[in-house]
Parts: structure tokens; sequence; C-alpha cells
């Protein structure tokens, strides 16, 4: 949180899209540096305006009896990251039910993927998948809204929950939760063991949870990122802070999916790509949010892997 606080100036500049905390070669050695993803890189800073210069480091303030300490800032060149919803075609994959693509009814932007299907303490089973798939970018967020199977063409779920997501202003998540119909399937074939709640404590390689997922290296952790093309319009994004950026992960049609570690443990939810890199919520936060945001019996939902 400290050092969120000192940073959120930096998007005062609009060439800015994203901060997060990552390593930056420094007398050959790699050190933990506050990396600035920027729209373009000027590699002649003198005709960069008065305080518009990404300084070379950045003091984080004290609090709580912690002493306040400089970290190295690394501004790097990134394309915007978009939502990463599906689009149909007549060689449209089909994953099975896992990772079939579903979506409330009506399509704005596509479809994405269901993320996990999970239980709660009371034994309901649910898929687990991005805020922007299951509301179809916030235009159905009335619960019991049903969630359709495009490839199958089907009801399987209706809305159950979500946390709010708002354009423009930060968010935590981009995550809902859709019961599932009675007659389907309802566990993850065996092939996600749990949670892994500590994003510290996540290996340096993940993978997309679907038959032929892309893996890919995680390059930073608690990243703040716009992302861009809220409703299917380039212009419209949100902000999304404490992210993970995973080099070489995700594509078109991956929102939603779940993404695990090399033991096979959830550790978040694909939300974004930049046709480079992936943004995925850590599964921590998810929870933490959804027990804050949806109840069950007037209680906290608790979640678990199936």
């Amino acid at each position: 949180m400290r050092i969120r606080r000192a940073t959120k100036s930096l998007y005062h500049d609009r060439n800015v899209l994203s901060v997060g905390i990552g390593q930056k070669a420094s007398n050959d050695s790699q050190v933990p540096s506050i990396v600035v993803g920027v729209r373009a890189k000027n590699p002649r800073e003198k005709s960069i305006p008065p305080g518009y210069l990404v300084p070379p480091t950045i003091t984080v303030p004290s609090e709580g009896g912690r002493p306040s300490f400089e970290v190295l800032t690394d501004v790097v060149q990134e394309k915007q990251f978009y939502f990463s919803p599906m689009r149909l075609t007549a060689n449209a994959p089909t994953y099975g039910f896992a990772g079939a693509s579903i979506i409330a009814d009506g399509a704005l932007g596509g479809p994405g993927r269901n993320g996990a299907i999970v239980r709660d303490q009371f034994e309901h089973t649910y898929l687990l998948s991005c805020h922007h798939v299951i509301t179809d970018f916030g235009r159905f967020q009335t619960l019991g809204h049903p969630i359709r199977d495009v490839l199958a063409s089907e009801i399987v779920a209706a809305i159950s929950g979500l946390v709010p997501l708002v354009p423009i202003t930060y968010n935590s998540v981009d995550i809902a939760v859709a019961a599932l119909l009675e007659n389907k399937p309802r566990d993850n074939g065996g092939s996600i063991q749990g949670f892994r709640s500590d994003p510290l404590a996540i290996s340096d390689w993940v993978r997309i949870h679907s038959p032929g997922g892309a893996s890919g290296r995680v390059v930073q952790v608690s990243k703040d990122v716009m992302v861009f093309g809220w409703g299917g319009d380039g212009s419209q994004f949100c902000l999304f802070e404490g992210q993970l950026e995973v080099e070489g992960l995700g594509s078109i049609g991956e929102s939603g999916s779940a993404v695990v570690d090399t033991d096979g443990y959830l550790v978040g939810v694909f939300i974004a790509d930049n046709s480079g890199s992936g943004i995925v919520t850590p599964i921590g936060t998810i929870l933490d949010e959804l027990r804050r945001e949806v109840s069950v019996r007037n209680q906290p939902i608790e979640l678990h892997i199936v």
C-alpha cells in the first residue's frame, strides 16, 4: 500500500499505462524495482516537460514505525492491454465444458471462458469467471440471469454474485460467479489442486488451464494497469490494481480462464492481454473481494475447488 501511494501520481502523465513491481538489471544483477509502462519511451529525456520525467528512484514514505526507503524505477515501453473476449467464428475451438465459452445472453464483446468450477460452504457449485464475461460488460447484472454456453448453445448456469466493476476508477478484481444448473458437469476433472492465494508463493511459470493452454513467466506482481476495450469500445478503460503480469500468456478469447502454476494450483483468473503479455487477477484478492460482496444464507461466501 505504501508503494501504491508513492506511485499514484505517475498516472497524471497520459503516457503512463501501468505501474508494477518487477526486476531491473543493475551491476550485473537483478534488483527489485518499480516498473513504469509507457506508450512511448522518449530517448531524449531533456525534451520531456518538467514534472513528466519518471525519476530514477521513488521514495516510499514511512508508515507505522517503518522507515521510508528508495526504490529504483525502470521505464519500459509497452502496448495497451485489452479485455480478451472471444471472436466467434465457424472454426471456434471446443474445449469441452471445463473450458467452454460462456456469456450472458447478448454479445457486446464476445464470450470468454469459465475459469474454474468452485463450491461454497453449503455445497452450492458455481462457475468462476470474469465480470465482463458473465455480465457482458455490465449489460446483465440481475441475479438469476441465464449464462449460455455459446458453443453448445445451451443454458448452463445463472448469475449468483459479482464484485462491482467501475470503468475509469480503481478496481481490484474483474470477477463474478454463476450457479451451475443441476445437470451440468460439476468438477474440474481433478486437475486443479486448490488455491495458491499468496502471490509471492507463485512459481515463475504459470499456464492457462485448458487443453493446449499457453504458458508464460510471471514478470510483475502488484501491477496497476489500465485495461481498454470496455463494452467493445477501444477508448473505454478500467484501472486495475494489484495484478500479475505474465509474459507470453493469453490471447483473444482467453478472458475468464483459470491460470494455474506448475503444481496445478489456481493462482488467478486471466482478464486481458496486449499480444505479448497477459494480466491475471490473483486468486487471493478474488476470494477476499467475493467474501466482501457476495453472501450465501447471510454469510460471506467461502469458496474452494471442487
